[in-house]
């Protein structure tokens, strides 16, 4: 039998409150003193300014890199969604080449995404 053509099912993702059941950039507060922010910082900005602003004050208060990717590693997946990725990551059409290429499309910060998905193994199957 000659072989077939095949192509990925292509499967994309957001990633807060899709894959992870939280949304990423709120989690990052429980790396403040009493596990927060002040309510000061989102004052009269746009999200991105208030992020900025977040980051400078955990940076102040001494969070380092090593304390975000321990806080990320602890977000929860949505129910069924580890076992979901398990699947499609290992699902092989009958030429034994993956059978879906799955992509996370998601505003949320990628060094978000990116530890969390290698951190429970993902990160070579998930783009």
């Amino acid at each position: 039998m000659p072989e077939v053509e095949s192509r990925p099912i292509l499967c994309i993702f957001d990633f807060d409150q899709t894959v992870i059941d939280c949304n990423s950039d709120t989690w990052i507060h429980k790396l403040g003193p009493d596990e927060k922010v002040p309510i000061e910082l989102r004052k009269d900005v746009e999200w991105t300014e208030y992020m900025r602003r977040t980051f400078e004050y955990l940076f102040k208060n001494g969070v380092t890199r090593g304390d975000y990717e321990k806080c990320l590693k602890q977000m929860p997946f949505v129910a069924g969604m580890k076992e979901l990725f398990t699947t499609l990551a290992n699902a092989k059409d009958i030429n034994g080449l993956p059978k879906y290429e799955i992509l996370i499309c998601s505003d949320s910060n990628t060094f978000f995404i990116s530890t969390f998905l290698e951190h429970h193994k993902f990160d070579t199957a998930i783009k």
